[in-house]
C-alpha cells in the first residue's frame, strides 16, 4: 500500500518518525535502527528512506565515535570522484580496495547540514582508526572526545593527510548537494592540555562562490590567521555568536566583519570590560550589516556609552548578577532601550539583601515585548517578589517561555501569571527546596493556559501528592490541553514512581499528554 504513494509524501511519513523520534537521544536511537530497517523492504523504500537517514550526518555523535566515523567517512570517500580517490590513492591515504569500491548511492548529494568542525572532528577520529594498530580502541572510546581532538588536532604528521581528505569531501558535499546549510563553531578548548592552534584544514577549499553560514560560533582567543582563512569562504552569516574570552584586540576578527555582506543576528558574550575600545571597533564594523543583536552582559560593570549605537538593534538581552552589582542594576533602570528587548535573563546568587523592584522596573520599560524571561532568586535574601509577579503579569501579555529557579513559596505567584499570560507555551521550574509542592501544584493546575506545550519542573525529591498529581492533569484535561509534554526530573530515590507512570500514560491515551511525557531520576 506505501508503495502506491508519490515519494513527497512517503518522505513526509518517514519525517514525521524522524521529529518525534527526536525528543530523546533514546527514543532518536531506536527511531534511526528502524528507519534504517525500511533500506531493506524494497528499492521504492530504500529510495525515500536513504534521504532522511543521511541529510545529517555531521552531527554529534554520543557514543562509540571511533567506529561510526570510521563507517561514515569510508562511506563518503567511497562516495568520491574517480578523480578524488586517485588523490587519495596515490598519497597513501586509501589503499585500492577503497579506490575501487562503488556505492549504491552518491551519500555526498544527501548531505542538507554541513557542520565544517563536526567533519573535521570525525576525520581526526577515522584517522586514529585507519592507524588501530597503535591505539587500543576500547580505551578510545573511553577517553573524552574533546580531549583526543584537542590533542591530535595540532600533530603535525597528521595535519597534511587529513587536510588534503578534507578538502576533497568538502569538494563531494558542495558539487552534488544543493540547499546546505552551514555550520562552523571555533573556540578554544578548556581542557587541561591546551587550545587548538591550528584551523589549516578550513584554507583553501574548493569553491566558486563565497558561501552564506548558517551559524558561527567563535571565542576571541582563536588564533588571527582562521579569520584571514574565512574571509575567503563566508560572505553573509545567519546568526554569529561571539564570546570575548580575553581583552587582547584580534585585528583579523574586525577585517573579517568588515567584509561580510549580511549578519542577520549577531550574539555578543561579555564577561567584563576592560577594553572599551575593542568592543566598539566589533559593533561599529557590523552596524551596517546586521539588524539585530543579542547581548549577554554581567550587571557588575556600567554599559559603556558606545552601546547607545545599537540600542534600537538589541532584541535579546541576558543579564548575569554578582555579589556587588546592585548600584550596577540600578544604573539599567537609566537607560531607555529596553522596549526593543525581547528576552531577558536574570541570575542572581547574591548573599546581600536585593530588592527585586529593580527587576521589575526593567521588565516596565520593555513595553510588553517580553517573549522569553528567565529568573534565578533561589539563594539569597530579596524583597519584592510579589510586586515581581504582578508585573511580570501585568507587562509580559506576549510572554511564551518562562524559566523559575526559585524556592517553593514563589509557586504562589504562578497561576496569577498563568492567568494573563495566555500565549504561553514553555514554562520551566526548578524547584530549589525539598518542601511540599502539592497545594501550590493543585492551583496551578486550575488555571493552566490551554496554549501551554511544555511543562517542565526539577525538584530533589518528588514532593507532590500523586492524587493531586491526578487532579492536576484533570483540571489539563477540563481546560481543553492537548498534547502537553510534562517532565518531572528528581535527584533522590522515588518510590512510587511506577504510579506516576500509570496516570501519565492514562492521560497520554486521552490525548492530553505527549507520548514523550515521563518522571524520572536524573
Amino acid at each position: 500500500m506505501l508503495n502506491k504513494f508519490p515519494p513527497e509524501i512517503l518522505q513526509n511519513i518517514f519525517q514525521e518518525l524522524v521529529e518525534h523520534g527526536n525528543k530523546t537521544l533514546k527514543i532518536q536511537q531506536q527511531f534511526y535502527h528502524d528507519l534504517y530497517n525500511c533500506l531493506f523492504v524494497n528499492h521504492y523504500w530504500f529510495s525515500n528512506a536513504i534521504i532522511l537517514l543521511w541529510q545529517n550526518t555531521l552531527r554529534t555523535f554520543y557514543k562509540k565515535n571511533f567506529i561510526t566515523s570510521k563507517i561514515l567517512i569510508n562511506t563518503y570517500i567511497s562516495s568520491l570522484s574517480k578523480e578524488s580517490k586517485e588523490i587519495l590513492y596515490k598519497e597513501n591515504i586509501i589503499d585500492s580496495k577503497q579506490k575501487s569500491i562503488i556505492t549504491l548511492c552518491n551519500y555526498g548529494s544527501l548531505l542538507k547540514n554541513l557542520n565544517f568542525t563536526e567533519l573535521y572532528n570525525k576525520l581526526i577520529y577515522w584517522m586514529l582508526i585507519m592507524e588501530e594498530k597503535q591505539f587500543d580502541i576500547e580505551i578510545l572510546e573511553k577517553i573524552d572526545p574533546d580531549m583526543i581532538v584537542a590533542y591530535h588536532a595540532n600533530d603535525i604528521i597528521s595535519e597534511r593527510n587529513r587536510n588534503l581528505v578534507y578538502k576533497e569531501l568538502f569538494k563531494l558535499f558542495t558539487t552534488n548537494s544543493t540547499n546546505l546549510k552551514y555550520q562552523l563553531k571555533l573556540r578554544d578548548n578548556m581542557k587541561s592540555i591546551g587550545i587548538i592552534t591550528n584551523y589549516s584544514h578550513l584554507k583553501n577549499l574548493s569553491i566558486s562562490l563565497l558561501l552564506n553560514l548558517e551559524t558561527l560560533e567563535c571565542h576571541t582567543n582563536v588564533p588571527t590567521k582562521v579569520y584571514k582563512d574565512l574571509s575567503q569562504l563566508i560572505s553573509t552569516i545567519d546568526r554569529m555568536k561571539i564570546k570575548f574570552n580575553n581583552d587582547k584586540e584580534n585585528e583579523e576578527l574586525i577585517n573579517f566583519i568588515s567584509g561580510l555582506k549580511k549578519i542577520k543576528i549577531m550574539k555578543i558574550e561579555i564577561y567584563q570590560f576592560n577594553n572599551y575600545n575593542y568592543y566598539s571597533k566589533i559593533i561599529e564594523n557590523s552596524l551596517n550589516i546586521t539588524s539585530n543583536y543579542q547581548i549577554v552582559i554581567p550587571s557588575n560593570i556600567y554599559i559603556p556609552i558606545n552601546f547607545s549605537m545599537i540600542f534600537n538593534k538589541i532584541i535579546g538581552l541576558e543579564i548575569h548578577d554578582s555579589i556587588n552589582s546592585i548600584d550596577i542594576v540600578k544604573s539599567w533602570n537609566e537607560f531607555e532601550f529596553l522596549p526593543f528587548i525581547t528576552k531577558l535573563k536574570f541570575s542572581s546568587n547574591s548573599l546581600i539583601e536585593i530588592d527585586l523592584e529593580l527587576y521589575s522596573n526593567i521588565i516596565k520599560k520593555t513595553n510588553k515585548n517580553l517573549i522569553e524571561l528567565s529568573i534565578s532568586i533561589s539563594d539569597g535574601f530579596f524583597h519584592n517578589s510579589e510586586n515581581l509577579f504582578n508585573t511580570i503579569s501585568t507587562y509580559c501579555p506576549k510572554l511564551k517561555t518562562l524559566d523559575l529557579k526559585i524556592k517553593r513559596k514563589i509557586l504562589f505567584h504562578i497561576p496569577l501569571i498563568f492567568q494573563s499570560c495566555m500565549n504561553l507555551k514553555k514554562i520551566n521550574l526548578d524547584i530549589k527546596d525539598d518542601k511540599d509542592i502539592t497545594k501550590l501544584i493543585y492551583y496551578i493546575g486550575k488555571v493552566i493556559p490551554k496554549n501551554l506545550k511544555y511543562f517542565f519542573i526539577y525538584q530533589d525529591d518528588v514532593n507532590w501528592d500523586i492524587k493531586c498529581f491526578n487532579t492536576f492533569l484533570n483540571f489539563c484535561e477540563n481546560n481543553s490541553i492537548k498534547n502537553l509534554l510534562i517532565k518531572y526530573k528528581y535527584k533522590k530515590s522515588c518510590g512510587n514512581r511506577n504510579e506516576y507512570k500509570k496516570i501519565i500514560w492514562k492521560f497520554v491515551n486521552r490525548g492530553v499528554l505527549n507520548r514523550y511525557s515521563n518522571i524520572k531520576k536524573i
